[in-house]
């Protein structure tokens, strides 16, 4: 067993009386929890382009291979090394391997393609440089694709694509693989990564309330523990993203909408001392993740597993 295996993140929220181990998104969009219009549009529109690229019988593999194609056409490397991210990716004409990665792995993400990026070191010539790149989980196994070097405008010496679907032994030729080996560890290292686990501890905190049989707790601190972002306009109404699905809600309605789609709530979302508060279980449930609520000990825990949540 490797050693970052046994590792673990602990977040403490103090606000919030959080604990828990958490990580955050193994992609980054280069803002913190709360997200601009700008954001919000760009995530928007990879989620409609993975959509429209792939087709709801594709195999994992037929997904793969698509979005990976529609990575490498859409952009050129940025040899300048000033763009990267997802955010360049969308808005840019050329992007450096962060560009390339981070947008593979949320078009896979909204796809539900079980993935992660991989960041080591890679070498070219006499010398190493840190470079990211995708493991993918297609028709059984753990395979590295890197969209950077299948495009051609940066490797001109492989056009065609053959950094695609390798084992990891194929591709630990030229990279190093942080130490991924076998199948547990690959396993074990996405659980790691992209897996978050919040333990809240309603008694000791100053913020969580318990209203109406519910537990309401802090919109923003929550969502932005779980990797997720927030955005909120003038006229109180509340965009929340967590991985590809957004939650829509206004302070004080009780009607929802989740990706577009109208749904009524029990509860409406409400400001208690300047904060946002909502329920729980009804708002995270919504957006993937499963909630439990242990009435003896006063503790709730909200999981969340990006490709779980997609099922």
């Amino acid at each position: 067993m490797r050693k970052w295996i046994a590792q673990t993140i602990t977040i403490l929220v103090l606000i919030l009386g959080l604990s828990g181990t958490a990580s955050a998104a193994s992609y980054d969009t280069g803002s913190e929890n709360v997200l601009n219009k700008n954001e919000i549009e760009a995530m928007a529109f990879l989620k409609s382009e993975a959509e429209k690229i792939c087709d709801e019988d594709d195999s994992d593999y037929e997904k793969v291979r698509k979005l990976n194609e529609y990575v490498c056409d859409k952009v050129d490397y940025d040899y300048s090394e000033k763009s990267g991210g997802l955010m360049a990716f969308v808005n840019e004409d050329k992007v450096i391997c962060s560009g390339y990665a981070e947008a593979l792995a949320y078009l896979l993400d909204c796809v539900n393609v079980r993935n992660f990026t991989v960041t080591d070191y890679v070498t070219t010539g006499h010398s190493s440089v840190l470079h990211i790149w995708n493991a993918v989980y297609v028709e059984g196994e753990w395979l590295h694709v890197d969209p950077t070097w299948n495009d051609k405008t940066r490797n001109y010496g492989n056009p065609d694509g053959r950094y695609f679907l390798l084992t990891c032994g194929q591709i630990s030729k030229s990279r190093q693989t942080m130490s991924l080996e076998t199948e547990e560890d690959y396993n074990a290292f996405y659980e790691f990564i992209r897996t978050i686990t919040l333990s809240l501890e309603i008694k000791d905190s100053n913020k969580c309330v318990m209203k109406d049989g519910r537990i309401l707790v802090p919109l923003s601190e929550t969502v932005g523990s779980l990797g997720g972002y927030t955005g909120e306009n003038g006229s109180n109404e509340i965009t929340v993203i967590l991985n590809t699905r957004t939650l829509n809600m206004t302070i004080g309605s009780k009607t929802g909408f989740m990706d577009g789609e109208e749904f009524r709530m029990d509860a409406a979302p409400q400001k208690i001392n300047g904060t946002i508060m909502v329920p729980a279980r009804l708002v995270f449930e919504k957006l993937g993740a499963s909630v439990n609520y242990d009435s003896a000990s006063d503790v709730m825990t909200i999981a969340y597993d990006p490709y779980q949540a997609k099922k």
